[in-house]
């Protein structure tokens, strides 16, 4: 097995919480938010992995954390094995072109003020790929033809509100694949598309992995956006990994309530399928993130919770080779009672 490009290690990020006078008064100490908390993955050459999850479940903050756009309050992060919060200035900037990000709002990815060519071509100048100006055009039109988007002299000289949603996403990777990064971040990557263009965007990722062998986080909370791409699914609730493993495992034998739900969720290709899927409701909303419940994060809305899940709150253990969950369904009170 080929060794990780990254690692995350317990990596945690609690930002403080907003509180007026009298709360602060009343409380006495300062209220922190659980944006991430205690998260561990490995990221292999090729490999994509969706991490899914309801919106505010941590998704896009791990995504920031990855890039370092944030630090984290506690754990570590590294790339090709060294942390990369100890990396000197060159390094840094080798790290930003082999990591790099594909946002969901492709109408905030680009700058108002430039054509789509000066906003492709400054990333190349910064990280020394092609030699002129010229040498960097031919190579975004190059791209940019590869793609359907013909004549590319007519897109570069383009603005990006001149566009649509689409195009600008198309465009966005072609920004991001042209530096040629060993992981690729896609946070969300067709939710503000139409679905027209979806499979086109999804196979565009694919395409990267294929050619370039890149490995790539699909931040997702469409589960069939998951399905379609991913190699392995990881699961993400208030804040923590719930579930992890194989992308057909994760979808033929949910282990995880929540992910039983989500699947339930989601429309199934055959009546098979259907048949053969967990009836799993939740209801209500997740706590705050700053007022987390004792013990099990989701018992508060979970169908199955017993005693043990109120108790103390559950870390991931092995169901198989490759199959992790973080909850105590099918084992006994003294099972889940025993220290892990």
């Amino acid at each position: 097995m080929t060794e990780p490009i990254l690692q995350v290690k317990d990596v945690a990020k609690y930002f403080r919480a907003q509180q007026g006078s009298l709360s602060a008064l009343q409380l006495g100490k300062p209220l922190w938010v659980h944006a991430v908390d205690g998260v561990n993955l490995e990221l292999r050459p090729g490999e994509i992995l969706a991490l899914l999850g309801e919106s505010g479940c941590g998704k896009s903050t791990l995504a920031k954390l990855l890039l370092q756009l944030e630090r984290p309050t506690q754990g570590q992060i590294r790339f090709h094995g060294k942390d990369t919060s100890r990396l000197t200035s060159e390094e840094k900037k080798r790290f930003r072109q082999h990591v790099q990000i594909v946002f969901q709002n492709p109408y905030e990815a680009f700058d108002p003020r430039f054509t789509l060519g000066e906003s492709l071509r400054r990333p190349l100048e910064i990280h020394g790929i092609g030699s002129s100006t010229e040498d960097r055009t031919r190579m975004i039109a190059e791209a940019f033809e590869a793609t359907g988007l013909v004549p590319a002299a007519d897109f570069l000289a383009r603005y990006p509100h001149e566009l649509s949603g689409g195009q600008l996403q198309r465009i966005a990777m072609i920004r991001a694949m042209l530096l040629k990064p060993e992981v690729l971040i896609a946070d969300e990557p067709v939710s503000m598309l139409d679905i027209s263009v979806r499979a086109d965007i999804l196979n565009m990722l694919l395409d990267l992995r294929e050619q370039s062998g890149t490995a790539l986080i699909v931040i997702t909370h469409d589960i069939m956006v998951a399905r379609y791409l991913a190699d392995k699914i990881t699961v993400m609730y208030l804040g923590r990994f719930v579930e992890t493993g194989s992308a057909d495992v994760i979808m033929s034998q949910p282990h995880h309530p929540y992910t039983q739900a989500l699947i339930a969720s989601t429309p199934a290709l055959t009546a098979e399928e259907r048949a053969a899927r967990p009836l799993v409701e939740v209801t209500g909303e997740p706590p705050k993130p700053i007022n987390l419940p004792v013990g099990c994060r989701f018992a508060p809305r979970c169908p199955f919770v017993f005693e043990p899940c109120r108790k103390q709150e559950p870390e991931l253990f092995r169901l198989d080779t490759d199959h992790r969950s973080a909850c105590y369904l099918g084992q006994t009170v003294e099972q889940a009672a025993e220290p892990r």
